[in-house]
């Protein structure tokens, strides 16, 4: 009988702790996406607590992906099951440039106009587009299996677009983009005696372009186009994929509802960190991620003393936060913190939603 009276309240506060969309007092009917949005902004304009996508958006059958969203789009509030939820209702840029929904007496060529017509970012692009275009976690010492800068043409350091350097190395001669990366830090964590390592960060260096390839031998000649950092020898080339890593993804729940991970690092360096930065995790494709997760962010519980035992007791943890993963490798991911209800450290632990 006890057991199943611990099992009732247990349950009973899971579900209080199960948290609602919250509607905001100012929030809108209807509003109307304009350049410059993102899906975060749009859906925070509506309620206080937009981690909560996945229970805000009303799905729309009558449109492929709801969560490509263009300026134009009207976003408006509905009522379902008598909670308030958005839906989605196509602007007339959208309908032009595709050609749909707008009858048989208009004809367009959708290919040349969709071109010009870009979906709105899922999170701000300004502060996680340095990463999504460069960050780089790669397997300890696999860089360097990779082609190496050998020598430029006018033997000194490059430092500016335009300049010609040599590659020595076996080239994939497959589709994508040519940058050159440096070893970085490894991303290691210590579990007790025992030291895991996750994998190594590379450091972007600077995009090049293929300019001869190599007819005997294996030195090749690349064209840089951006620099980031002062080209050294020695320096890794390393082929990069044709998939654009603008494009929008789709705030959602992980697919395994028992994901466990833990901050491994913040790209600054900094042990602490809270709203709006990014910080790297030791979960990825091992533990199912895809861009656009949302994960709690839980406080491991302090051990105290019992005043009256005086044995030692741990805590239970705590909620501290919600963030969403934006781009995932093998055992690691980087990923924005959304909201944070303490200043967040290295070592919190993430886990999938409990709301």
């Amino acid at each position: 009988m006890r057991k199943l009276l611990i099992s009732v309240l247990l349950c009973f506060s899971a579900v209080v702790y199960a948290e609602q969309p919250a509607l905001k007092n100012d929030a809108p009917t209807v509003y109307q996406v304009v350049k410059g949005d993102t899906l975060w902004h749009i859906t925070g304009r509506f309620f206080s607590n937009p981690w909560l996508w996945p229970k805000i958006w009303a799905k729309n059958p009558q449109i492929a992906n709801p969560h490509w969203i263009y300026p134009g789009d009207e976003i408006f509030l509905v009522k379902v099951n008598g909670q308030p939820r958005l839906a989605l209702k196509r602007g007339d840029a959208y309908l032009k440039a595709t050609g749909s929904g707008v009858g048989d007496k208009v004809k367009l060529l959708p290919q040349m106009r969709v071109a010009n017509l870009s979906p709105v970012p899922t999170l701000p692009v300004e502060t996680i587009a340095p990463f999504l275009r460069s960050s780089l976690v790669i397997k300890p010492g696999e860089l360097d299996k990779a082609p190496y800068v050998v020598g430029t043409d006018d033997q000194r350091l490059l430092s500016a677009a335009g300049q010609l350097l040599y590659v020595r190395g076996t080239l994939p001669y497959d589709e994508g983009e040519w940058r050159l990366y440096r070893p970085g830090s490894m991303l290691t964590e210590n579990l007790g005696e025992k030291k895991i390592a996750y994998g190594q960060e590379a450091k972007y260096i600077a995009t090049l372009k293929l300019e001869t390839e190599a007819e005997s031998g294996d030195i090749h000649k690349f064209e840089v186009l951006h620099v980031a950092e002062e080209i050294r020898s020695g320096d890794r080339l390393v082929k990069m994929p044709a998939d654009d890593p603008y494009a929008p993804f789709a705030p959602s729940y992980p697919a395994d509802p028992d994901v466990k991970g833990r901050i491994l690092a913040v790209p600054s360096g900094v042990a602490y960190t809270g709203r709006n930065d990014i910080v790297i995790l030791n979960v990825g494709e091992d533990s199912a991620l895809e861009p656009g997760n949302i994960l709690q962010i839980n406080a491991a519980g302090e051990q105290v003393k019992d005043p009256f035992t005086k044995e030692v007791v741990t805590l239970p943890d705590s909620r501290a936060g919600v963030l969403m993963v934006f781009k995932v490798f093998d055992h690691t991911s980087y990923a924005l913190v959304l909201k944070a209800e303490r200043t967040l450290r290295v070592g919190d632990k993430v886990v999938s939603p409990d709301y």
